[in-house]
């Protein structure tokens, strides 16, 4: 173990860093968070928080899971390059391609990324949906894009944040946001190329797998739910989300609970398990063999389940169609 290593228990990253990375963290959490401001034209529309909030609440994650476990020592460069990856790892969702072509170019020709289309709009705030879909599906690979543009040339919002991180490190954090969604963990190198004692590789996991324990309660309100005309096929994946309670319910071990009315439970808590549970353990089980390596042994608790309450209110009629819809297919390719 290096000697720097540190020993994660307290409730705020930023404490374990020395003062030029808790000022560099600082420039880069001001200029995440114009990025995300409410007055800013969103691109991707009808969509969970991902702005500084969600941010946090990966942060917060993050240090759970190294406080369950006895081997939860990281370097600073680690903890520095985790905290630039969590507000970072998103921003692509909100970069505008037309303004910046030279992101999408970087984005398709360095990184792989698929996006087919001619990207027409007035503003920022007007891709059209199958546009805002393409840039959602690739946007972990536009925010790498978006990484290495503004480091180079200083440009954007971000630029002068981004040049605050050493230049030994911007591939680790470039490579961590890339790695943080949908590509195949197992393909992010083991190690940094500049320095084989930081963990490329176990800190993308940690931060996917932070991210992907972002789906309770508090990811979007009832209200919004409730008021506004929202695509289908999010809002039965928000309403249950509503529902979810996440614990870590012992040492190494994580429950899920999803609260439904009985009648609902009866009729679609296998589903909802299984689409929810079940899925959730599957979609996660590369990423927490990577972090069982590192010596952080968690698991999903065989006790995550829906669970019988009176006292929730019913599903929507539309969220029950559209689960009978999804239902019905699954049934068909039986």
């Amino acid at each position: 173990m290096p000697m720097d290593d540190l020993k994660i228990d307290g409730t705020n990253l930023l404490n374990h860093l020395d003062g030029t990375q808790r000022k560099s963290i600082g420039m880069i959490r001001d200029a995440v968070k114009k990025i995300w401001a409410i007055e800013t034209p969103k691109i991707i529309h009808d969509y969970t928080d991902h702005g500084i909030d969600h941010c946090d609440r990966i942060e917060n994650y993050a240090i759970e899971i190294l406080k369950s476990n006895e081997c939860n020592f990281l370097s600073r460069d680690e903890i520095y390059i985790l905290l630039c990856g969590i507000y970072f790892h998103d921003i692509g969702m909100q970069c505008d391609v037309i303004k910046y072509p030279a992101i999408r170019q970087i984005a398709e020709s360095e990184f792989g990324a698929k996006l087919d289309s001619d990207f027409s709009s007035s503003s920022s705030s007007r891709f059209d949906i199958d546009d805002q879909k393409l840039i959602r599906e690739n946007h972990h690979l536009l925010s790498a894009a978006w990484i290495k543009y503004a480091y180079q040339s200083g440009d954007t919002t971000i630029g002068p944040a981004i040049r605050t991180i050493p230049g030994h490190l911007i591939s680790d954090v470039i490579d961590i946001c890339k790695f943080h969604s949908k590509l195949a963990i197992s393909d992010c190198s083991l190690s940094s190329p500049l320095d084989e004692n930081l963990r490329r590789q176990f800190i993308a996991a940690l931060l996917r797998f932070s991210d992907e324990l972002d789906i309770d309660a508090n990811r979007i309100l009832p209200e919004t739910l409730l008021n506004f005309r929202l695509p289908p096929e999010n809002v039965v994946i928000w309403w249950i989300h509503n529902r979810i309670t996440l614990r870590f319910a012992s040492r190494n071990s994580i429950t899920i609970k999803i609260r439904l009315n009985p009648a609902d439970d009866v009729e679609y808590g296998q589903l909802i398990h299984r689409l929810f549970i079940v899925e959730f353990q599957t979609k996660n089980r590369q990423v927490l063999a990577i972090l069982r390596h590192e010596g952080i042994n968690l698991t999903i608790s065989s006790d995550s389940s829906t669970v019988s309450d009176p006292f929730a209110e019913e599903l929507p009629k539309y969220i029950a169609q559209q689960l009978k819809d999804i239902k019905f297919q699954l049934d068909k390719k039986k």
